[in-house]
């Protein structure tokens, strides 16, 4: 029931003066009237740092498609994390929230000697060292003691490995891994470096010996007399294998630590989990990685992995902006699909009333410049989803503003602490953010704010658009 915006005209305003004005966090707590916010924003986004900026913003009653402020909410914009919130909400409604992953353990041969052990991966992301320890003390306790030939079974998705869009500098980092049919540890581990004696090369060591076999590296650092030196920077090389690190490090700083791209996931996994069951005291004799199911009808299924469940990941996908999460669900709805021109993904947004000419997705994650959508796209997807069975598990996805997840930061000690859930999404020269924001007992607004090409740093636009944010927080109803 709307009670705040009827009978209120709304001027939507794209021309106005350049203010150098900058909003306190903290706002005052003056309020306004519904015709006064687009002057208002027009005040925020025409400053001389951003009035270069290309903006798109919708903001809508969570109930109605009436615009309290519409810029270019039909124009494309790069979105880049937002991207997510397609992703996870085709998968909501595909899925439902308690849909788990699979990893199939299959074995062929009697105890204490099997002939084979295949596992059967479904690209669930959550699997862990500790994971592949506690699946050999099972195996161990049901008299498993050795293994002729250990077989990991890839292939299960379609377009496996990097998505060619995405930017290659990217790719040797934690938040450009893709996702495969089997992931461990998030296919990444920490790379840590530690000042020795002044003049000599920082010292390099890794969480993970197995996956730094991978890696070949030159360390082109020198450890300094001094408290704040810190100009470490790591470059990987374009195809290749090898990672230059350069730089300075203090020897009175305790270290620096990055989190770095496992290569080869599947070899990574099927190492591991070699060395994990020999641990365990489960000799293996061969390991080899396979495409194709086994022919073999003496098989049998004798342990399952299976991830927590849809929500849980979906949650952790929005909350923290996880791009593997977010690949791995892309790539499960693809699987889904016999329709190459029709993804799984795109039938569920359609259904859901979501017109496929708003947006454009060659990702899942957001990570590739080639996304792209609309502000209204994504006011519309809030809308609807609030409104279908998976609503409140897709809301309690989102960051709280001040509270957790990507917007722990943001909007803390304002009165809109706790009450925006929103997505956010960041690239160099980009900034977004779209979401749900209570700004009343009873009236929720739905909003998109996009910022791109702009030569600002992404701390100047995330500013811009929480003071629009917090704009809103200051309506009141006016006759």
């Amino acid at each position: 029931m709307l009670l705040l915006w009827v009978g209120v005209p709304f001027p939507q305003t794209k021309d106005g003066t350049n203010l150098n004005i900058i909003l306190a966090q903290n706002q005052d707590s003056r309020s306004i009237c519904p015709n006064e916010l687009a002057p208002e924003i027009k005040k925020i986004i025409q400053r001389p740092d951003m009035a270069r900026s290309h903006w798109g913003i919708l903001i809508q009653p969570i109930h109605s498609d009436l615009n309290l402020y519409a810029l270019n909410s039909e124009k494309f914009f790069t979105p880049a994390s937002n991207i997510k919130l397609l992703t996870t909400a085709a998968a909501l409604l595909e899925f439902g929230s308690q849909f788990q992953i699979r990893t199939s353990i299959y074995s062929q041969g009697d105890t204490p000697n099997l002939q084979t052990l295949r596992l059967v991966g479904q690209g669930d992301p959550t699997i862990t060292t500790d994971t592949l320890k506690t699946l050999a003390q099972q195996l161990k306790q049901q008299g498993i003691q050795q293994i002729e030939k250990l077989l990991i079974q890839d292939g299960y998705f379609k377009n496996s490995g990097i998505p060619p869009m995405w930017e290659w500098d990217d790719l040797f980092f934690s938040y450009g891994v893709p996702a495969n049919s089997f992931v461990l540890n998030e296919n990444a581990f920490k790379l840590i470096l530690t000042p020795t004696q002044v003049g000599q090369p920082v010292k390099i060591t890794w969480s993970d010996p197995i996956a730094a076999k991978q890696w070949q590296i030159e360390n082109s650092t020198t450890t300094t007399d001094s408290t704040t030196d810190n100009t470490i920077s790591i470059q990987g090389y374009f195809a290749q294998s090898r990672l230059m690190i350069r730089g300075q490090l203090g020897n009175d700083l305790t270290g620096e630590q990055e989190t770095i791209a496992i290569i080869n996931p599947t070899q990574y996994f099927i190492d591991t989990l070699a060395q994990v069951l020999e641990t365990e005291g489960i000799t293996v004799k061969q390991k080899q990685i396979i495409s194709e199911p086994s022919s073999n009808n003496s098989e049998q299924e004798i342990a399952v992995l299976t991830s927590p469940p849809l929500e849980n990941i979906i949650k952790t996908v929005n909350h923290e902006s996880h791009n593997l999460y977010a690949e791995t669900l892309f790539k499960l709805l693809e699987v889904q699909s016999n329709e190459p021109q029709t993804s799984i993904l795109q039938k569920q947004l359609t259904q859901l009333g979501i017109n496929s000419n708003t947006y454009k997705l060659v990702d899942g994650s957001g990570l590739s410049r080639h996304n792209l959508a609309t502000p209204e796209a994504f006011v519309l997807l809030l809308q609807k989803m609030s409104q279908t069975p998976q609503g409140e598990v897709y809301r309690n996805s989102f960051a709280v503003g001040g509270v957790n997840g990507t917007l722990a930061n943001r909007f803390k000690d304002t009165p809109m602490q706790g009450k925006i859930q929103a997505k956010t999404g960041s690239l160099s020269g980009v900034s977004a953010l779209s979401g749900y924001v209570d700004i009343s007992d009873d009236e929720t607004l739905v909003f998109s704010i996009m910022v791109n090409t702009s030569e600002q740093p992404n701390t100047n636009l995330r500013q811009g658009i929480d003071q629009i944010i917090l704009l809103l927080g200051q309506l009141k109803k006016c006759s």
